[in-house]
């Protein structure tokens, strides 16, 4: 369940910004997937797209 995902990862207090990208990707795909539209594209233009595999620079390119 999406929900589930997003209680999960805010419950983890983690700093987005300093997790790994490929971590940050499904992070952004799970805001998305729960109508996050802004978290997604503003943590979307921060990602590191070099670090990123082309199926998780997938999950990110709708909220570029």
């Amino acid at each position: 369940h999406n929900e589930e995902a997003v209680k999960w990862s805010d419950d983890a207090k983690l700093d987005w910004n300093k997790v790994n990208p490929r971590w940050q990707a499904i992070h952004i795909a799970v805001l998305g997937a729960n109508d996050d539209r802004v978290g997604a594209k503003l943590m979307a233009r921060k990602i590191d797209q070099s670090q990123l595999r082309r199926e998780e620079l997938d999950l990110v390119s709708p909220w570029l």
